[in-house]
């Protein structure tokens, strides 16, 4: 998390924890977050900067798997970033690289309301938690995976690619284990008896059935994004690979690995029938979110907490034949609205558009402006495929069925147009920018075949004019010319004569059967016209 109020000091806390391990570890803090740099000076930690966000801003778990594995250490460690990590967790890992070639470690977390009075620069502090957390802590439950661990020298983790799930987003975690253990290449293991991490005084995704569920710090905002998050991550655990129903979880894991009377302390025991049941709970700790509660009202018992789509009137539940409520159908509440009020940059947005045919090249397009570090785009979905696609992987996009109402018949299932739509398509384009205009947003228009080299929006912004177009095309010297605009680049600032203009390039496009660069040509440029003087009306460059 970035280093901001009390995060500062949890992030720390951890950080000297995980510094006072045996071996010493090499630490790396994956993104670029607020004071990271600091962090990194400070404790001598490396900072890996190329780990990709959602528009949402948070870290993408498969880019954060793919940094991992480029790890020159034997073993590569996934843990959040404010778990406090024990001298279990050596211990863990060397009795499992002894006893398997080939592994993973999963365990899940320990939540304390706070640490004893302990001193935290005391080099032992590690040792002693372990204790402690037992008597005074309580063991999550299983579906939240909190530490992953695994050799970086084995075999690939899983069969093809990690699709783009958000980090803490729900269900990353779940698919990742489930989609290793199928694969069958490595033995994994379910350490979270060893005590390995800590956290102290957080909320996860589950609901407690004892616990007032309007009692949350979060803002209504936060509710929103947590929504959205959590709709991409469990359509995308259940689109991919093999992952259905509950599968996933700690208890999913082949190994168990305990506290004992042997001499290392640990030991190994084979699961019969792994995952058989997720409310299975745990006699190695005072206390644990899985303990069996009676149901209101009933002798019978049931978890004390569980996952969120889990509960009856939860829009992520799962069907008895482990189909989603919306057979797989994604539905997200994104719209242009809130895409603005989450992305805009001093009343600005980048905007482009583009249908299900054109998905590759939008997302060379999205690439292309993160290494710029551009973040106040959006896409236009010009349908509900690119809208579903798109939004699966992390980009902030909206689809607005009004706009392009015409295209309905015209579009095949296959994600081609046919040259009919191909011909309303391009006259959408000012539709889009025009209502966003509307809505008091300077609009800065990119088609997404336009590779940016570098960042033009400074250049572009010093010009006064209302409308700045980028075209090779040159202005006509007299009337008889044809003249023609290349409208694929442009900055339009929201103004009441930008407004009006474009207003007359949508009502051109739609009587005419020019291109919208003949409209753009003729309301802008067309000064020459003794029937049309609209050229003098409009500021544009």
């Amino acid at each position: 998390r970035p280093f901001r109020g009390e995060d500062t000091v949890r992030n720390n806390r951890a950080i000297r924890s995980w510094l006072r391990l045996e071996p010493r570890p090499l630490v790396t803090l994956l993104g670029y977050e607020t004071g990271y740099m600091e962090a990194a000076s400070r404790f001598n930690l490396s900072v890996e900067t190329r780990v990709d966000k959602s528009f949402l801003n948070g870290l993408l778990f498969n880019s954060m798997i793919v940094r991992a594995n480029e790890s020159r250490a034997t073993v590569s460690v996934l843990v959040d970033g404010d778990s406090i990590l024990t001298s279990n967790l050596p211990r863990t890992l060397k009795k499992v690289a002894a006893q398997f070639k080939d592994f993973m470690v999963v365990g899940a977390g320990i939540d304390l309301e706070e640490l004893p009075a302990l001193d935290v620069d005391d080099p032992d502090l590690s040792d002693s938690i372990p204790g402690d957390v037992r008597q005074l802590g309580k063991l999550r439950s299983h579906e939240k995976i909190s530490v992953v661990a695994w050799n970086t020298d084995g075999p690939r983790l899983l069969e093809g690619r990690i699709p783009h799930f958000v980090f803490r987003g729900g269900l990353h975690d779940n698919w990742f284990l489930h989609e290793t253990i199928a694969a069958g290449r490595r033995e994994v293991i379910d350490a979270s008896e060893c005590s390995m991490s800590v956290h102290i005084s957080d909320s996860y995704d589950v609901n407690d059935r004892n616990q007032d569920s309007t009692s949350s710090a979060k803002t209504k905002s936060d509710e929103d994004v947590a929504i959205v998050v959590r709709s991409i991550n469990t359509h995308l655990a259940h689109a991919h690979g093999t992952y259905a129903g509950q599968r996933g979880t700690v208890l999913s894991a082949p190994w168990k690995l305990s506290s004992c009377l042997e001499e290392s302390g640990l030991c190994l025991q084979r699961r019969m029938r792994p995952g058989i049941c997720n409310c299975e709970s745990s006699g190695s700790f005072a206390a644990s979110e899985t303990d069996p509660v009676p149901l209101e009202g009933s002798r019978l018992l049931t978890c004390g907490r569980i996952r969120t789509d889990l509960l009856e009137d939860s829009p992520f539940r799962e069907r008895e034949d482990g189909e989603l409520r919306s057979d797989r159908t994604l539905r997200l509440p994104l719209e242009i609205d809130a895409l603005l009020t989450l992305l805009a940059v001093n009343k600005s947005i980048v905007l482009t558009a583009a249908h299900y045919a054109e998905r590759e090249t939008l997302m060379h397009w999205v690439c292309r402006l993160r290494e710029q570090q551009v973040s106040n785009f959006i896409v236009a979905a010009l349908d509900k495929d690119l809208y579903e696609w798109a939004a699966a992987r992390s980009v902030p996009v909206y689809y607005d069925d009004s706009l392009i109402a015409d295209l309905r018949d015209e579009r095949s299932n296959l994600g081609h147009i046919s040259v009919g739509a191909f011909k309303i398509l391009t006259k959408m384009k000012s539709r889009i920018v025009l209502k966003v205009l509307r809505k008091g947003f300077d609009v800065v228009w990119s088609e997404p075949g336009i590779l940016w080299l570098k960042d033009p929006r400074a250049k572009i912004g010093g010009y006064k004019s209302d409308l700045v177009i980028m075209s090779e095309s040159k202005l006509r010297k007299s009337s008889a010319d044809s003249g023609r605009l290349n409208v694929e680049f442009y900055r339009a600032r929201a103004s009441k004569n930008m407004i009006q203009a474009m207003e007359d390039v949508v009502q051109c496009a739609l009587k005419k059967e020019k291109p919208e660069k003949g409209c753009f040509y003729e309301i802008f440029c067309n000064a020459l016209d003794k029937e049309n003087e609209r050229g003098n009306r409009y500021d544009s460059s």
